[in-house]
């Protein structure tokens, strides 16, 4: 009786914990869709974790996959498809005791100023939260209480295409975020990464200091914020001049992991970088863009 009964809490306890889903909202151009993400290169899956997490994916103007799914390639770009960030990502966050949802809006080559736009303006942002309702309602439908735990940002890059779009970002990204987490999730203290590729050919070229601007709203956003992290991608490798390789989107989503835990523990609220890993082992100082150097400096 005694061993019926403890199978009963478990069951209940079981029951109660799977009530209960882990929404990561991850959105931004082609480094956070995983453009050269080939899958044949589809990071094996030895622990079965992908049939727990919960996956919505859209790649704006393109595929999606039609509602909520499980874990897997994305369908596009490759005869395997392509995968990003989000996989080893998630599976962390298995391993980490969460019960995770990602939902995924990315689109390549895309800038706040002309294409995501802030909000009600008809752009890619607005598409993204009016995605983002629809999927919950699906969510909550299966009877599930959806939390929302963190906001992932992974662009930049062709914010620094023009100098108006580069001297406009601060006030854009700063516009989306307090809109996401005021107007759309009601969360004024979500939990948010930000990345950008350092080693993007105009965020390198020092003889423009709009480019740098770029950088510098990511870091200081994230610095007067310590609930927001900057994130770096700098030393993965990469398949040309912009976009990562498999292995670089594999070791960037277990970082990426690593930095989120860190975020919420609120050991590290700074915007320096502070991992010894392959892409977040160097931490650029703020003031090293201001004097147009590149300084990396050992943390």
């Amino acid at each position: 009786m005694k061993r019926v009964f403890l199978l009963l809490l478990l069951l209940i306890s079981f029951s109660l914990y799977s009530q209960n889903v882990d929404l990561f909202i991850w959105a931004g151009q082609s480094n956070a869709l995983g453009r050269q993400g080939d899958a044949a290169e589809y990071p094996e899956d030895t622990n079965n974790l992908d049939n727990q997490i919960q996956f919505n994916w859209t790649v704006a103007n393109g595929s999606n996959s039609a509602g909520w799914t499980t874990m897997q390639a994305q369908t596009g770009y490759f005869p395997d498809g392509h995968f990003g960030p989000e996989v080893t990502f998630s599976r962390k966050l298995v391993e980490a005791g969460y019960n995770p949802a990602i939902f995924k809006f990315t689109q390549g080559a895309t800038s706040i100023f002309q294409h995501w736009q802030g909000p009600g303006d008809g752009g890619l942002y607005d598409a993204m939260t009016t995605n983002l309702n629809t999927a919950i309602t699906a969510l909550e439908n299966q009877g599930l209480t959806v939390t929302v735990k963190g906001f992932i940002w992974i662009q930049g890059e062709s914010d620094s295409n023009s100098p108006a779009a580069a001297t406009a970002y601060f006030n854009n990204l700063t516009t989306i975020i307090n809109d996401f987490r005021g107007a759309v999730i009601d969360d004024v203290n979500l939990p948010i990464l930000l990345g950008v590729d350092e080693q993007f050919f105009n965020l390198v070229d020092h003889e423009q200091h709009e480019q740098h601007e770029i950088l510098n709203a990511h870091q200081d956003i994230a610095l007067n914020d310590s609930t927001i992290k900057f994130t770096s991608m700098y030393g993965y490798p990469k398949a040309d001049d912009t976009h990562l390789t498999p292995t670089g989107l594999i070791n960037h989503g277990e970082d990426l992991f690593n930095s989120f835990q860190l975020l919420v523990s609120g050991e590290y609220p700074s915007a320096n970088c502070v991992l010894s890993s392959v892409g977040n082992h160097d931490s650029f100082e703020r003031r090293s863009w201001d004097n147009h150097l590149l300084q990396i400096v050992q943390v």
